[in-house]
C-alpha cells in the first residue's frame, strides 16, 4: 500500500470524518495517512470474488 504521512500532528476520527467525500485516510496511532483510490484491477478482482460468493451462496463459507 502506497500511504503517505502528512505533518507531524496528532489527528483524531474528527478529523478522518471532516475530509471530503471520497477522500480516503488511514488513522494510525494519531497519524493520518492519504490514500489513493482502489486500482480498476483491485475493483474488478472485488466483484469477480462477490459474484463468485453469491452464486456458490455464501452461507457455504464462514471467516
Amino acid at each position: 500500500m502506497n500511504a503517505i504521512k502528512i505533518e507531524d500532528v496528532s489527528y483524531t476520527i474528527k478529523d478522518i470524518f471532516a475530509l471530503p467525500q471520497g477522500q480516503r485516510a488511514e488513522l494510525i496511532n494519531g497519524d493520518m495517512y492519504m490514500m489513493a483510490p482502489p486500482k480498476l484491477k483491485h475493483q474488478r478482482l472485488l466483484s469477480k470474488l462477490n459474484t463468485i460468493i453469491i452464486v456458490n451462496d455464501i452461507n457455504k463459507f464462514t471467516l
